[in-house]
């Protein structure tokens, strides 16, 4: 299921992207149902990465413009990864992040953005983001994200221990 205004045609140059994310099914065998992905601001090239990896790993994937239409959208959907642009028209990532957390809403929000450099994923991670992705995306980089973020989502104690022993492995 993909939910947008524009429809995007991810043309016939990604036989390499379909190849990579045919095998992808784990997230499906562990969920019941699809897993819902939210995709925020995503450019044409970017959903269209995130739609070939939807239709591979049996994703709902919905798509909105603005962090307004994302928080309405979260509102009334759950979904546990969230997609979204670094900047968009009417905030960023940090404001998404906090009306979700704000009305007790829970999801993992991956930032997307050109400059994705050490200094965005250590804000990130420090206000509440899950995970940085460089744009244009890169498929197994969105399906190690996804996979990463759902296990999280499912799984919080879990997380927050792996993630304690890689900051004390960090030291």
């Amino acid at each position: 299921m993909l939910t947008e205004s524009k429809s995007v045609s991810c043309g016939a140059g990604n036989s390499a992207r379909s190849r990579l994310l045919a095998g992808s099914s784990r997230l499906e065998e562990k969920t019941k149902g699809p897993l819902a992905i939210l995709a925020v601001g995503q450019d044409e090239q970017d959903r269209c990465v995130l739609r070939l990896a939807s239709s591979r790993s049996g994703w709902a994937l919905s798509a909105v413009g603005t962090i307004a239409e994302a928080t309405r959208f979260l509102e009334r959907n759950p979904a546990p990864v969230v997609f979204c642009n670094r900047h968009l028209p009417d905030g960023g990532w940090r404001d998404l992040s906090e009306a979700a957390a704000s009305r007790g809403l829970q999801a993992n929000v991956i930032v997307t953005s050109r400059l994705a450099d050490d200094h965005l994923w250590a804000e990130v991670l420090n206000l509440g983001g899950y995970d940085v992705l460089a744009t244009p995306l890169n498929a197994s980089e969105v399906l190690q994200a996804v996979e990463s973020a759902s296990r999280s989502w499912r799984y919080p104690k879990a997380a927050a221990g792996q993630m304690e022993l890689a900051q004390h492995a960090a030291v």
